[in-house]
């Protein structure tokens, strides 16, 4: 085997952990939406995802800080934002599993949207000069090779928070639409889903394209 094959089959390998744990996730959130059916599979999809990645920066918070401000855009200029960060996505993936009445997920949905977005451009940015430096995403204990895995993994993220924002209905099983309280900016970004009108003419329009929806009952 020469030095090209090895170092190929070494980048290889050592991008496993992080295959493994894609796996997992993906299977705990089927696991999720078959037991609890509140929410969809892309809720708990993205609620797993950013709680596990969140949780795995713990086992070493300080090391972490130091190697992801060396790539970050964020933690380059402030490293304080290092140990914040792995908070923010525990914080966010719990909303995401636990938000079973969808309470301020426009706000929430463009907070991922953000960190998706500063994570394609740190990694891209890294991958397309050439440098070698160790993707912390998993933490300190599983240092990943930031290769273009790094930017595909984060750019998948992003195109799943995206859909959530344009789609709202993506969010909640049509059997639990109705019962669900919703906050005014969910209302208001996702009205296809509980319309606010009071207009019986604009609502009778909403219950055409969308008859299972809270409220339209009298226009049937």
């Amino acid at each position: 085997m020469n030095q090209k094959e090895c170092c190929h089959t070494e980048k290889k390998n050592s991008l496993t952990p992080l295959y493994i744990l894609l796996g997992g996730i993906v299977g705990v959130s089927l696991i999720l939406t078959y037991f609890f059916e509140s929410n969809t599979f892309m809720m708990y999809l993205m609620g797993v995802w950013f709680l596990a990645f969140g949780l795995l920066k713990l086992y070493d918070l300080g090391g972490f800080a130091r190697s992801f401000s060396q790539y970050d855009i964020i933690a380059k200029r402030w490293r304080a934002y290092g140990y914040i960060f792995p908070f923010i996505e525990i914080i966010i993936g719990l909303i995401y599993i636990l938000n079973t009445g969808m309470l301020y997920m426009t706000e929430i949905n463009s907070i991922a949207l953000i960190i998706s977005l500063l994570g394609i451009i740190s990694a891209y940015k890294i991958v397309s000069s050439g440098q070698s430096i160790a993707c912390v995403c998993m933490g300190t204990y599983w240092k990943l090779p930031m290769t273009k895995v790094t930017i595909i993994e984060n750019f998948f993220m992003f195109l799943m928070v995206g859909y959530m924002l344009v789609y709202p209905a993506s969010m909640m099983s049509m059997d639990d639409m109705g019962n669900m309280p919703m906050d005014e900016s969910t209302v208001m970004s996702s009205e296809m889903i509980t319309p606010s009108s009071n207009n019986d003419d604009s609502m009778r329009e909403h219950c055409k394209t969308m008859p299972e929806m809270a409220g339209c009952d009298k226009y049937k």
